[in-house]
């Protein structure tokens, strides 16, 4: 009753300021420009009810779970055509039936369909106590037991010396401590090679001695030591206990190897690889060279997984038989996140059965490496790393290397990951601070990807797509920026368009309009790209690409900087 009553208080401060712009409207339309009352009535409710929506459903009501974005729209847009003919009928009847002035019988029509769009917003849209509750089950649970890892990891001196030392010695004389082959070996893999049935019920913390691992967790760890102990106890968590957690040493120089060395004391199934710095891609590498299971997941080290993670994805795996898995994932803290990344990070269940460009640029299927498990034979046998040349933005790379080759892709709802939304200091928080050289990483991953596209056949194929990717990618976000940087990029952009096709291939090919416009402004003339017709090509094609919707949350300001970054995001 408490959570009700101030849910109808949010919703009377919302309804009032939305009733401030109907009735203002209303009358301006009618009054400055004698537009008959009724149509004037119409118009006004439309604008006033699209900042209803927008205001309602971030400040008073929790968004149900398991309702995508698009159907939570066509819901609201239902709700409000029955709520539209209402005030228009009520508005008839007011002024033509009873003679009542048009602006009394307005507050009172507004009375009753304000009742209308709380009452059916709340049954139809609002996910109640168990979506607000289940907003932060990852993320809090997640940062609770990591915080409670991290001091029960924290105590004592002389007894946890004793026991890093012992930790040490084994997990050395094991795993051969200092090294890393970075090739994994070269051995073939049948692509019909199944996962086996055996998804035993555990605790997650029993041993699995002389058991193979169904599934490797690579945890690459560089100076984490604030978030890895929660990382680790997630892992240790997981409801089946045929995992394995390769925990690569990047070459920390804080306490992060003292916490995985507790972890692989107290349960054989961390194992510790230590190398030189290399970065994160390097790092990878190695764990997939030193991985035990058939199947490979990227974990990283600031983040956390589900209890459920592992055997949701080694089921997925045995039921499909595909070779790329990819999931969702919730956002920590998930108050910092934009709408489009939680849009990205939230896939639909769908299994490819052969490549289709869809898989890449229409569906909710990257960016992140840690969303995505691969067979490992899979890997092997098509010859695919991480680019460790590239420091930023190699999980795009790397998606657009997988999906093209694997003979079958499926994509799980399930959100089975915990992201720690960019943490200051990391790589992506410096990137996201600096537009300009985040589009010039951009270039240089357009770059390795035709590169790649090329040598494996499908550039060629797929021309189409690729080119609006780019734009999407580079030319949208670097046209935005200042000269005499937004002309170097462009400039660069063209160069690697043209190092693959020549321009009048560019021109033929079937593109969206607003993306040729894009294109031919590139290739042919960037100012284009200056004054008023500028700002009219970014319109139209912001309208195209993200929708007439994300258009009017953007006049609003809801998603002007999360949609704009996200669709330029890694």
């Amino acid at each position: 009753m408490k959570k009700l009553f101030a849910q109808v208080m949010k919703f009377g401060v919302v309804g009032a300021i939305a009733f401030a712009i109907d009735y203002g409207l209303l009358i301006f339309l009618t009054e400055v420009f004698h537009i008959d009352y009724l149509a004037s009535a119409t118009v006004s409710f439309v604008v006033s009810v699209v900042f209803n929506y927008l205001a309602s459903m971030r400040y008073v009501f929790s968004r149900r779970e398991g309702m995508s974005r698009r159907r939570e729209f066509l819901v609201f847009v239902a709700l409000s055509v029955v709520g539209l003919a209402l005030n228009d009928l009520l508005m008839w009847l007011g002024v033509d039936i009873l003679a009542v002035d048009y602006r009394v019988t307005k507050l009172a029509a507004t009375a009753i369909v304000m009742a209308w769009n709380f009452i059916t917003r709340k049954v139809f849209l609002d996910g109640g106590d168990k979506a607000e509750a289940g907003k932060g089950t990852g993320a809090e649970a997640g940062k609770g037991t990591g915080a409670g890892a991290r001091t029960e990891a924290g105590k004592g001196t002389g007894a946890e010396a004793r026991v890093e030392a012992e930790a040490e010695a084994r997990i050395e004389a094991e795993a051969g401590a200092g090294t890393c082959n970075t090739e994994p070996e070269q051995q073939a893999a049948s692509p019909a090679h199944r996962v086996p049935t055996a998804l035993q019920a555990g605790t997650g913390n029993a041993a699995t001695k002389g058991t193979a691992p169904l599934i490797s967790l690579v945890v690459p760890v560089y100076n984490v030591e604030a978030y890895l102990a929660q990382c680790l106890e997630s892992i240790a968590a997981q409801t089946m206990p045929g995992w394995e957690a390769v925990c690569v040493n990047d070459g920390s120089t804080d306490g992060s190897r003292a916490i995985v060395a507790r972890y692989a004391l107290k349960d054989a199934r961390f194992r510790i690889i230590d190398k030189k710095n290399g970065g994160l891609s390097s790092a990878r590498n190695c764990g997939i060279g030193s991985a035990q299971a058939p199947l490979v997941w990227f974990v990283d080290s600031d983040d956390f997984i589900e209890p459920h993670a592992c055997e949701r994805i080694v089921q997925a795996f045995e039921r499909t038989g595909a070779d790329v898995v990819t999931f969702g994932a919730q956002c920590f803290p998930a108050s910092e996140a934009t709408p489009w990344l939680c849009e990205r990070l939230s896939p639909r269940d769908k299994v490819y059965e052969a490549f289709k460009p869809d898989l890449l640029f229409k569906e909710m299927s990257h960016p992140y490496a840690w969303r995505t498990a691969c067979r490992r034979g899979f890997l092997v046998e098509k010859g695919i790393l991480f680019d460790e040349a590239l420091r930023f933005g190699e999980d795009q790379l790397f998606h657009f290397a997988v999906y093209p080759r694997a003979s079958k892709t499926a994509l799980l709802s399930d959100k089975l990951y915990g992201y720690r939304l960019a943490r200051e200091g990391s790589l992506m928080h410096r990137m996201e601070q600096d537009p300009a050289q985040k589009m010039s990483a951009h270039l240089d991953i357009v770059r390795k990807v035709f590169a790649d596209w090329e040598q494996g056949g499908f550039l060629g194929t797929y021309a189409s797509e690729a080119i609006a990717w780019t734009v999407e990618f580079v030319a949208y976000g670097s046209v935005c920026l200042g000269n005499p940087e937004r002309d170097r990029l462009i400039d660069g952009l063209v160069g690697i368009w043209l190092e693959h096709f020549d321009a009048e291939g560019l021109l033929a090919l079937s593109l969206p309009r607003a993306t040729a416009a894009y294109l031919r402004a590139a290739l042919e003339d960037h100012r284009a790209f200056d004054g008023l017709n500028g700002k009219r090509l970014r319109l139209a094609y912001y309208v195209q690409h993200f929708g007439f919707k994300a258009f009017i949350n953007r006049l609003f300001g809801r998603y002007a900087t999360g949609r704009q970054q996200g669709g330029q995001g890694m």
